[in-house]
């Protein structure tokens, strides 16, 4: 998936927006202004402007929003039709064995279909069942039809908590409360295309606009959804018991005050082990030793995600075998 700054600017080009005045350096973002600080002003009425300059500035503001999910639905259907990395496929099955917990801001669903695609069984009664999407989110919104409402248990994986959204989660215009909130859930018979079309989502999700929190500074509103809330506490609730956390392709940022007070609150002298993976991250290794977090591993190649899953694999055949070595085994009355 692309980084903020570069879909932002792919964004505008697929509008038509690069030579627009409202946009600023021709579209191209960067450190000395990013895509996100152009976002939250755009998302915000701006004291210099007029009445009517603000609503345009907002229109243009939804107007990025639906762009950015086009454009991420397009790129996720182009990840779908091809054979995932080998990297990706060892990480969901760690993820899956050690039923970890997974905090992502990321609207895509790259994680969760992987999950369905390696057909991992889980014994119920004496009978197998594949793991699926649904098992593996959590505090996610319902379904939009009653018939799809699941009424039975829920098979052990790892937990994937969707902070800002996702593209198969929609919600009515203006509704703060997430009430309406549903969602119309990936299919296995769907990868070659996940999206659906403008009829396909009036019956299904009817004047409902698709939910991703967008990338501003400024999410206060988002956070009075029911759903989001719920959330952002199961989240919390996990840093708090946590030994070892990775942060994978997160940078950081100092205007995100919301997840690094939660990250500060929940870890600070704790002596949880935190795994950075990241082109930059030793700059982000130093933010969270300032945040009382000193027990770190850097990991910042091109191939970083790669070389932490396999980092990751190795620590977990190690834990297992020495779980294996000293496990008491205890003879079995008759």
């Amino acid at each position: 998936m692309p980084t903020l700054d570069k879909l932002g600017t792919s964004v505008l080009a697929s509008l038509g927006l690069k030579d627009d005045p409202r946009v600023p350096n021709n579209g191209v973002f960067g450190e000395n202004f990013t895509f996100e600080t152009w976002m939250t002003l755009l998302s915000e009425n701006q004291p210099h402007l007029s009445t009517v300059e603000n609503a345009e500035n907002a229109a243009l503001f939804l107007q990025l929003r639906d762009a950015i999910a086009k454009e991420l639905n397009d790129t996720e259907g182009r990840a779908f039709r091809e054979e995932s990395p080998p990297w990706l496929r060892q990480l969901t099955l760690l993820l899956h064995f050690r039923r970890a917990t997974v905090i992502t801001f990321n609207y895509d669903r790259l994680l969760e279909a992987t999950l369905e695609r390696l057909n991992v069984l889980a014994s119920v009664n004496g009978s197998d069942q594949r793991v699926g999407i649904r098992d593996v989110l959590w505090n996610r919104p319902p379904p939009p039809r009653a018939d799809e409402v699941w009424t039975e248990g829920f098979l052990p994986t790892f937990r994937l908590l969707k902070l800002h959204g996702s593209l198969d989660w929609w919600i009515a215009p203006l509704d703060v409360s997430g009430v309406s909130l549903v969602r119309n859930r990936l299919t296995y018979d769907r990868w070659d295309k996940p999206s659906f079309s403008d009829d396909e989502r009036s019956q299904l999700v009817p004047g409902r606009d698709v939910f991703l929190v967008p990338p501003t500074s400024s999410k206060s509103t988002y956070y009075q959804n029911l759903v989001t809330r719920e959330l952002w506490r199961s989240s919390y609730d996990a840093l708090c018991v946590s030994t070892n956390v990775a942060l994978v392709g997160y940078s950081l940022p100092a205007a995100d005050v919301v997840f690094t007070g939660m990250l500060e609150s929940s870890l600070r002298g704790t002596g949880t082990h935190v795994d950075v993976v990241n082109l930059d991250a030793a700059a982000i290794g130093a933010r969270l030793k300032k945040l009382g977090m000193t027990y770190l591993t850097l990991t910042d190649k091109d191939d970083c995600v790669a070389q932490f899953t396999a980092s990751y694999l190795e620590r977990a055949s190690e834990e297992f075998q020495y779980d294996l070595a000293n496990y008491s085994f205890i003879d079995a009355q008759p």
